[in-house]
């Protein structure tokens, strides 16, 4: 058995698990963030995007004011920035997002990505 066997983890090696762990809590940082997986919908006034650089990688934090007045981020994936796109969200629109679950790509079935409908209230 190899070194990089012997160091996985459920199929991460110790540092893509420190790596994980690095952006969660770079990510606090910046504000509180929808969880997904325990709350499959999300409601909120959108303020502005952000684009936020974490562990070198470019991605877009959406950052939405919720129905009792806190501030919480959305991580945006391509899907979710089309849905964007496609309904003209604008400032101080209320965006319904609900999580769809992850879905198997036609272009390549091995690849995976998270899907998600989204509305203007």
């Amino acid at each position: 058995m190899t070194n990089e066997k012997q160091n996985k983890l459920f199929g991460k090696t110790q540092q893509e698990i420190s790596q994980k762990l690095k952006v969660a809590e770079e990510t606090k940082k910046l504000m509180p963030t929808w969880n997904k997986t325990e709350n499959k919908q999300f409601v909120g006034k959108y303020v502005k995007t952000k684009d936020v650089t974490v562990d070198g990688d470019n991605r877009q934090l959406a950052e939405f004011v919720t129905d009792t007045g806190d501030s919480m981020g959305v991580w945006l994936n391509s899907v979710l920035q089309n849905c964007f796109k496609d309904l003209d969200v604008k400032q101080d629109n209320v965006i319904a997002i609900e999580y769809l679950g992850e879905v198997k790509s036609k272009s390549n079935p091995k690849w995976k990505y998270d899907n998600y409908t989204c509305v203007v209230l």
